[in-house]
């Protein structure tokens, strides 16, 4: 298998939990003023964190401590309770609520990428520079399209109402389950 047919399938088996995270962010943010390039921008700066942080991790081989990674998930846990306590209050997410910010979705697609980390880094470890840069431009394009397609399907389908609908109720458990899958597979799974 050639590095650029690695990369896409690294890049799929590690972003299908964020590619739903995204398509309920484009639902929140269609129609409001920003809020689509607030997304999308937000998307490619929590990535940009985590391919910086899987290849320091990986320059310096060790990464992360085995016993420090878990909790890569509870910032996402943290946002998905404030989420489900705002809509029970009848608040709705205030961070959400005018469509989410850059931060908001930067902060989401990093602290949901414990499993991309996870992978990342011993692939980053081994290939070298070449490959990794590579990986990185491939993952890049697939992120464009993740949220291309992302923005079809959450806007122009079927699935447009469902998630305008069903979005503010989906958002704080698909962040909770992300959190805590996240932290499960990191202290039974490794």
């Amino acid at each position: 298998m050639t590095t650029i047919g690695q990369a896409v399938g690294a890049f799929i088996a590690t972003n299908i939990d964020g590619f739903l995270v995204l398509l309920l962010l484009v639902a929140r943010a269609a129609g409001r003023a920003g809020g689509l390039a607030k997304v999308f921008f937000g998307q490619f700066l929590g990535f940009a964190g985590i391919l910086v942080l899987s290849g320091v991790a990986a320059l310096v081989i060790s990464g992360l401590p085995d016993d420090v990674r878990p909790w890569l998930g509870l910032p996402a846990i943290a946002l998905g309770i404030r989420a489900a306590l705002q809509l029970r209050r009848g608040q709705g997410s205030p961070a959400l609520a005018a469509g989410p910010s850059v931060l908001s979705a930067a902060t989401i697609t990093f602290t949901k990428g414990g499993d991309n980390i996870s992978v990342y880094v011993p692939i980053f470890a081994v290939v070298g520079l070449t490959a990794t840069c590579t990986y990185v431009v491939v993952f890049l394009v697939l992120l464009a399209l993740m949220c291309g397609a992302g923005w079809l399907i959450a806007t122009k389908t079927v699935v447009a109402p469902l998630l305008a609908q069903w979005g503010p109720v989906l958002l704080p458990a698909v962040l909770i389950g992300a959190g805590v899958l996240v932290i499960a597979q990191e202290l039974w799974f490794d």
